[in-house]
């Protein structure tokens, strides 16, 4: 009996003992933030609201650079993170309750190096006075006399702040500080520059605040309670092995881009000035242009019927001078791209004769653009005046009396017929009888000549020379074409374009070439019955 006694007694005496342990144990484990059984994870508390560094998404999710900063340092370690988001002011209680082991986004301060130990710091963040526009005079601390102004609760710089007399007014996020703002609570408001910035976005009153130079500069770090240096060396290693390229991974994600590369800046500084006077003379040639076509419209307005055809007329012109000004503007790009292209060739090489054969293209590509410049201003006004009615017959004779035709005979049968068109039609009978001159050696007589039909009146240009090859009859009428002035025929056709006329070439080989001009029904007259 005794000896049963004494083993029942034993068995009392140690569970009292194991049930002690448990409760002088629970203590040190709570102290510690985390049971210490699973040394693969570890728990990090921040900012929920510090944009760019750690905030809420729109599905309230947490993210930032120091959260990605914490992901990486996972694929590093091989430890788990776990991450909390909480209110600032709280975050910091919680932390010195110990129920986190780190603490991010977080300030050095001399009270705070009481009770924590700190990592070395990952970026520098300035402090800055954000003011409403409407008040002058904000430029430091000092300017804050009888302002209440408002600050982030648990702020490292409050302190600071108050010792100089300044009255604050806390709020529990850097959202809820510039809302104030918005709604006028306060004035002025003093913020970590990133934070601020993106909240006054946020809110849509960054018009309504400018800020000051920075008042104080502070560093981020990461912070374990004090003693802890295990896991402060840990944090530490684990940060320096990520490769410096992630670092700049994240800035450009967080950050941006600049969109102007420095090296393309320095590449086209030669030709700037050039490329911006073309530029500012065509803006400038353009407008005078829509202005005269405005102005030409509104004096049209007179009489319905010319007011409709002078309407259609100009609206054409408008979309033959655009397409004008695309081609003058693509010659003057490609002829400086060729350029730039030649003389930094040219600045790599010694003055030898190869130097010399750059020089002399570069001064082939000036002429090039210098002559497609002189081209756009001597059809600069095309299209820019109405349209009229004009004997055909007298327009001819202006149009070939600047060419030296004395080798060619004449045959007008036009009957004093009178086509509604464009002033440039004179052009448009120089260009065919001077292409007779360069182009058909053979031929000795032009003919000019009309044939009405249903569908309207054929005007007929034609010679008797060696005529136009079957695939050339419409290359003819493109803008380059090898070995012929193809640019007089391209015009022709724009200017006769602007009323409703065509032109095709319709002449056999062999036997003269042979343009028909198609007028429509109501654009063509006879001053005398035929």
């Amino acid at each position: 009996m005794i000896s049963g006694y004494r083993t029942s007694l034993l068995l009392i005496l140690l569970i009292l003992l194991i049930l002690v342990c448990s409760l002088v144990c629970t203590p040190s484990l709570a102290a510690s933030g985390k049971p210490d059984g699973d040394g693969n994870v570890i728990t990090v508390v921040m900012d929920n609201n510090y944009p760019p560094f750690s905030f809420r998404d729109a599905s309230g999710n947490l993210v930032g650079i120091s959260v990605d900063m914490w992901r990486l340092w996972e694929t590093q370690t091989g430890k788990k993170v776990e991450i909390t988001g909480l209110a600032w002011d709280d975050a910091i209680h919680r932390m010195e309750s110990g129920e986190f082991d780190v603490i991010d986004t977080f300030f050095f301060s001399e009270e705070r190096s009481k009770i924590y130990d700190f990592t070395p710091s990952y970026t520098d963040v300035d402090v800055v006075i954000f003011f409403n526009a409407n008040v002058p005079g904000i430029s430091s601390l000092e300017s804050l006399d009888g302002f209440v102004v408002g600050m982030h609760k648990g702020d490292s710089s409050i302190a600071d702040v108050k010792k100089r007399g300044v009255t604050v007014r806390e709020y529990d996020s850097y959202a809820s500080v510039v809302k104030a703002a918005k709604n006028g609570e306060i004035v002025v408001f003093i913020l970590d520059k990133p934070s601020g910035v993106y909240y006054l976005y946020n809110q849509g009153i960054q018009d309504q605040f400018r800020y000051t130079s920075p008042i104080m500069s502070g560093a981020l770090h990461r912070a374990v309670k004090k003693g802890n240096t295990e896991l402060l060396a840990e944090i530490n290693q684990g940060f320096t092995r990520i490769p410096r390229g992630e670092y700049d991974t994240l800035d450009r994600t967080w950050y941006g881009t600049p969109v102007t590369s420095p090296e393309y800046l320095r590449i086209i500084a030669f030709f700037a000035g050039a490329v911006i006077l073309v530029i500012v003379l065509l803006v400038i040639w353009n407008h005078m242009l829509k202005t005269s076509v405005a102005q030409k419209t509104a004096e049209l307005k007179a009489e319905l019927d010319q007011r409709r055809r002078a309407e259609d007329a100009l609206n054409r012109a408008t979309r033959k001078l655009s397409i004008l000004n695309a081609i003058t503007f693509n010659d003057i790009q490609n002829a400086l791209f060729s350029l730039s292209g030649y003389f930094e060739l040219e600045k790599q090489m010694p003055a030898d004769e190869k130097t010399q054969g750059y020089r002399q293209k570069q001064e082939r590509i000036l002429h090039t653009i210098s002559s497609t410049l002189q081209f756009a201003k001597n059809y600069q006004d095309l299209g820019m005046k109405p349209p009229a009615w004009q004997d055909v017959s007298q327009v001819f004779a202006l149009g070939i009396s600047h060419i030296d035709s004395s080798q060619l005979s004449r045959n007008i049968r036009l009957d004093h017929l009178e086509i509604y068109s464009d002033p440039f039609l004179e052009n448009v009978f120089h260009a065919l009888a001077e292409n007779v001159i360069i182009h058909s050696k053979t031929a000795t007589e032009i003919t000019l000549q009309y044939k009405e039909t249903s569908g309207g009146l054929f005007l007929i240009f034609e010679d008797n020379g060696a005529g136009i090859p079957e695939p050339m009859k419409e290359k003819i009428f493109e803008r380059q074409i090898e070995g012929r002035n193809g640019m007089s025929l391209y015009l022709v056709r724009e200017i006769l374009s602007i009323t409703g006329i065509t032109i095709k070439e319709t002449g056999t080989e062999g036997k003269g070439a042979r343009f028909e001009m198609l007028v429509p029904k109501g654009e063509y007259r006879f001053a005398k019955k035929p």
